[in-house]
């Protein structure tokens, strides 16, 4: 490879960048997909809850219609008792078009997404909604009619035949109340299916960060060590020659290499390798003069060399044991002191650790058993509650029959003329307490489906806590163990302060030798002293000499 360092640094660091970009440019289209994913689902559902909720309030609206001009018409005379104005029959025609104006459009809502949903089983359920929401509309043309037809007999004051249709609608209400329930199953199922899918997106995307993060990595390390076997195999090759340059082998050179700052080492180790060659072959010249000058000083040598022999031995022994010294010293003093830290520290944290995963887990079999009786609570307030949602279905199911037998009864006395009018205050009142329970228990069974989801809410958190909880049991379990390996650690570092005594005994054996080398150094001085004044004419000889081996090695800067 032709590239310098700095450019093969920058083409790797550029490729793990790169790579780095492209991995969070998909991370964020993952993310975006999933946001984009719960907002569709999110924007859809409560768009046709919000249509439901309009159609059921404007259904109530032409029932409230229908049952005011059936009882208005009933009463004879001006009935001041009723507040509000009369409504007519354009009026109710309007409102009646509105609601089935939006039962249109929540249809064709409906049949939209049952195209372009985001899963099979929400395209099933939004088909099954467009489905039944057709069949409201009928039922309420239907209705529509009948209640046209009763405010034209309202007007024409035909009290009883405006009431057997107003009977005859309440009837048809049963199937209409079955279709809205149907929808609202239908919208639960599809937001519980939404919810599930966006998890799943959720984990996907998690999935796939993990995947892109690892390539990533490998990526990373893969450039990495590329580089560095590029370099490094070239750094290995120079060192090699440098170290048989080192030990006196100058017949190898390097091979040449193409460009960068490498090649230019090469040949500055080339080079090297040439003057070192010239100044060894000049060298080995005035050696071999040297060599004849010694051998005149060789007989005057003799003994100063056998002196100096002995010299050198000592000093060597002792400069071997110092060294031995020193080095068994540092790592003594190193020894003890981290002999002493870990041992203080490691007792002081085995002991508190124990006694904390002892609190620990006393404390996690206490939020055990917590959540287990908050569960169990919690199941018990769920059956309560299912009993107090079937007296609400009785009471509701009493007050329409209440509500019926008040509409009857306000007929009855209609025609009864005069002797009934006492009656229709009656049956009015018995009408609006009627209503009034009908209205309560509707409230109250929308706080019981309210409560209902709390409870399975409440449900799944007791499970994911007591999940929860026998993880921390067994991370504490882990921690007891790691407790206990650091008491093992400690009783190792025990082992190493014994072997830190026991070096230090052999310091002393050391010392002592030192001091017996010392004794012999001073022996061999003295006699070298009276030596060295034979050696000063052989010096003389040798002072040319060494001028000539000054000029060979003066191109070397030191």
């Amino acid at each position: 490879m032709n590239l310098s360092i700095a450019v093969r640094l920058a083409v790797g660091f550029g490729a793990v960048m790169l790579l780095s970009l492209g991995v969070s440019l998909y991370q964020m289209s993952s993310f975006h997909e999933a946001i984009t994913f719960l907002e569709l689902v999110t924007q859809r559902d409560l768009f046709a809850y919000r249509e439901v909720v309009e159609i059921a309030h404007g259904r109530a609206r032409l029932r409230a219609m229908r049952e005011t001009a059936v009882i208005r018409s009933a009463i004879p005379g001006p009935d001041q008792q009723f507040s509000g104005e009369r409504a007519t029959l354009s009026q109710y025609r309007d409102t009646s078009q509105q609601v089935i104006a939006v039962m249109s459009e929540l249809s064709a809502f409906a049949r939209e997404r049952s195209v372009d949903s985001l899963s099979d089983d929400r395209r099933i359920r939004w088909s099954r909604m467009a489905e039944s929401v057709s069949h409201m509309m009928e039922l309420e043309r239907g209705i529509q009619a009948k209640g046209e037809a009763l405010f034209t007999l309202v007007e024409q004051n035909r009290t009883a035949e405006a009431a057997r249709v107003h009977y005859s609608t309440m009837t048809e209400y049963v199937g209409l109340d079955q279709q809205q329930a149907l929808i609202e199953a239908l919208i639960a199922e599809m937001t519980e299916i939404g919810r599930s899918e966006v998890q799943h997106v959720y984990k996907r995307t998690i999935e796939t960060a993990i995947v892109a993060i690892t390539v990533m990595l490998i990526a990373a390390a893969t450039a990495a060590w590329a580089i560095g076997a590029s370099i490094g195999g070239v750094l290995r090759r120079f060192m090699g020659f440098v170290q048989m340059v080192g030990q006196g082998d100058l017949t190898h050179m390097l091979p040449e290499l193409a460009g960068g700052e490498l090649s230019r080492m090469g040949a500055h180790l080339n080079g090297m390798r040439e003057s070192l060659r010239t100044v060894a072959t000049q060298t080995r010249a005035a050696a071999e003069n040297v060599n004849a000058a010694t051998a005149q000083i060789r007989t005057t040598a003799q003994e100063q060399a056998a002196v100096a022999a002995e010299q050198l031995s000592a000093i060597e022994e002792t400069s071997a044991t110092l060294t031995e010294i020193t080095q068994s010293g540092a790592q003594i003093t190193a020894r003890a002191q981290e002999v002493e830290r870990n041992a203080q520290d490691a007792s002081g944290i085995s002991d508190q650790g124990l006694t904390a995963v002892a609190a620990t887990v006393a404390s996690m079999d206490s939020i055990r058993e917590q959540v287990e009786s908050v569960a169990s609570t919690i199941v018990s307030l769920s059956e309560r509650t299912l009993a107090i949602s079937e007296i609400t279905l009785t009471v509701n199911t009493i007050a329409e029959r209440s509500h019926l037998l008040a509409l009857n009864a306000s007929i009855e006395a209609a025609a009864a003329g005069e002797h009934g009018r006492t009656f229709t205050v009656v049956a009015g009142e018995i009408k609006r307490l009627a209503d009034q329970a009908r209205e309560a228990t509707q409230r109250v069974r929308g706080n019981l489906g309210e409560i209902l989801q709390g409870i399975n809410s409440s449900v799944m958190l007791a499970e994911e806590a007591a999940k929860r909880v026998e993880a921390g049991r067994i991370q504490t379990e882990a921690t007891d163990r790691t407790i206990r390996s650091m008491a093992d650690a400690i009783q190792e570092s025990v082992q190493a302060f014994q072997q830190i005594v026991a070096a230090t005994n052999q310091h002393q054996i050391g010392l002592e030798q030192v001091m017996q080398a010392l004794g012999s150094i001073r022996q061999a001085a003295s006699q070298t002293s009276s030596t060295t004044r034979e050696l000063e004419g052989a010096a003389t000889n040798l002072n040319g000499l060494s001028e000539a081996l000054v000029e060979a090695v003066r191109i070397y800067r030191l």
